[in-house]
């Protein structure tokens, strides 16, 4: 690829130089032609001539541009073929290459996969015997659990029994207990209830001797009372009888 593109680099500059000369031999003949033109203006023969010998000019310039653009060209197209013929060697070398590389990493690879598999297969053995161990001894463990288990109920079977033996006793116990203070209750209350009517019946007769006394005495106090109030009023009337003989005795005067 480097010596392709030096080779594409130099028919590209050989290329731009002879179509730089073309191009400067051209103008050259062109000016010239115009000189001439110029200088022979009224000269129709000699412009002619000179128009003549400025497109011979033009034309030969042109023709030496075209063989050197030509041979600039040639010279790229055959170092671009130089070129594509050396990438061409550097891939197929670059293939053979990564061939031989990706058969090394498959037979690695391969290897590597029967490796892994043998580990693997090691390793599921040895979990498959570890996973049987640990089934067996916690088999045992909930057998072992089971018994002491079994054992543990019985004893708390027979420790309930004898507590509720001993419960309902102790209940039988409490209900005669019961039964003779309520008994013993009710007698206390019944005498209690009997001293208290007793003593309501005798306060019934204080209270209406002392009633009757009560009312004996506020009927003598009354009977007193109406007397010196009839007195009061006979004695006011006859009073009043003598003011008011006075007092007609007095109105008369």
């Amino acid at each position: 690829n480097e010596i392709g593109q030096d080779a594409s680099e130099l028919g590209h500059e050989l290329g731009n130089e002879g179509s730089q000369f073309g191009h400067e031999a051209s103008n050259s003949a062109i000016n010239f032609g115009h000189e001439l033109s110029q200088e022979a203006a009224a000269d129709k023969i000699a412009s002619s001539a000179a128009n003549a010998a400025s497109n011979v000019a033009g034309s030969a310039a042109n023709a030496a541009g075209s063989i050197a653009g030509s041979a600039a060209h040639a010279a790229h197209d055959v170092a671009s073929a130089a070129g594509n013929v050396a990438s061409s060697a550097a891939n197929a070398a670059s293939n053979v290459a990564g061939s031989a590389a990706n058969a090394a990493h498959d037979v690695a690879n391969a290897a590597g996969n029967a490796a892994s598999s043998a580990a693997n297969a090691a390793s599921n053995v040895a979990g498959s015997a570890a996973n049987a161990a640990s089934n067996a001894a916690g088999s045992a463990a909930n057998a072992a659990g089971s018994i002491a288990g079994s054992a543990s109920h019985a004893a708390h079977d027979v420790a309930s029994a004898a507590g509720n033996v001993a419960s309902s006793a102790a209940n039988a116990a409490s209900n005669v207990a019961g039964s003779a203070a309520n008994a013993a209750g009710i007698i206390a209350g019944s005498a209690a209830n009997a001293a208290h009517d007793v003593a309501n019946a005798a306060g019934n007769v204080a209270s209406s001797a002392a009633n009757a006394a009560s009312n004996v005495a506020g009927s003598a106090a009354n009977a007193a009372g109406s007397i010196a109030g009839s007195a009061s009023h006979a004695a006011h009337d006859v009073a009043s009888a003598a003011g008011n003989v006075a007092s007609s005795a007095a109105n008369a005067a």
